[in-house]
């Protein structure tokens, strides 16, 4: 069966047309309204980001100071540690020596050769005589 068209009568067209303009009106409404409360939202995120940033920046620079001073400390710790052990390690190398010097040397005198004037002399050393060179 044939289809047959329904006509709309001007009345009823724009009645319809006013009905769908006024409901997208209500959209884009909503739509601005939520992006203003975004906006809002935003604004407010914002300021309470830099409200901690400003506290962060506070405590960040005094951790900062105590970085640096302790290491600073630990430098001087470690300088100083080396430095005394250093010294501890020659004293008792100083200490240690001494020490050996002392044993080497005889506690008791030993005998000793007579003097020279007791000694009998020792006989010369016989004379070579040297050959005579031929003339030449």
């Amino acid at each position: 069966m044939p289809r047959t068209r329904n006509y709309v009568n001007r009345y009823e067209l724009d009645s319809r047309l006013s009905a769908l303009e006024a409901h997208m009106d209500a959209k884009v409404d909503a739509i601005a309204a939520t992006c203003a409360q975004i906006q809002r939202d935003g604004a407010a995120a914002r300021a309470e980001i830099k409200a901690i940033e400003t506290k962060f920046d506070a405590r960040f620079s005094s951790l900062t100071v105590t970085l640096i001073v302790t290491g600073i400390a630990t430098a001087l710790t470690v300088i100083f540690g080396v430095a005394s052990f250093n010294a501890s390690l020659t004293s008792n190398m100083l200490s240690a020596f001494q020490a050996g010097g002392t044993l080497g040397r005889p506690t008791e005198p030993r005998l000793a050769a007579p003097p020279m004037a007791e000694q009998a002399p020792s006989p010369a050393p016989p004379m070579r005589s040297v050959p005579a060179q031929p003339a030449r």
